[in-house]
């Protein structure tokens, strides 16, 4: 199916696993994420996540590093736009909005992003920004600027071009 619909977390991680590549997923309520796993956008998945105004929220700890889950949105190898002008925000001392791993591409059209240290990490892959508003609630410690991370690369991964970020 080219458009899949969601309105609970069971129906949002169904759907992005389902819908036919180059698909689009359609928020129609506001979902609290209460699973410790993130939001997965496998190797060969191509999905837009059409947030159509709501929020999307999680109330248990996603973030383990020994798993590599480091966001509500994990975009690993596949491809993920964001899109409809919604809300994703990262319990408050917990996750990211959205990680990039294995060379994965994230293309954010619109809305607000609220996440801790970062609002976007790429560890490999390519984040491209044509709108939105992002911000960070817990900072990034006591090294001059706090919000410096607020869209950050992995150093290493930057430094050999393997971890690009495009604000347009």
């Amino acid at each position: 199916y080219p458009i899949q619909y969601a309105a609970t977390e069971a129906q949002l991680k169904e759907a992005i696993a389902n819908v036919e590549n180059g698909g689009t997923v359609i928020l129609t309520d506001n979902i609290q994420l209460n699973e410790q796993t993130p939001i997965t956008v496998e190797d060969g998945k191509s999905v837009t996540v059409d947030m159509n105004g709501k929020t999307l929220t999680n109330t248990a700890n996603i973030y383990d590093e020994s798993v590599y889950n480091w966001s509500v949105f994990s975009v690993r190898g596949g491809e993920l736009t964001i899109t409809g002008n919604g809300t994703v925000q990262a319990k408050e001392n917990d996750a990211y909005v959205a990680d990039l791993q294995y060379g994965g591409k994230l293309t954010i059209e619109s809305g607000t992003f609220i996440g801790n240290l970062s609002a976007v990490y790429v560890h490999t892959g390519e984040l491209v920004i044509n709108g939105g508003n992002f911000s960070i609630q817990q900072l990034a410690g006591d090294y001059g600027d706090p919000y410096r991370y607020t869209l950050n690369c992995r150093d290493d991964k930057y430094i050999n071009g393997t971890a690009k970020i495009t604000v347009n």
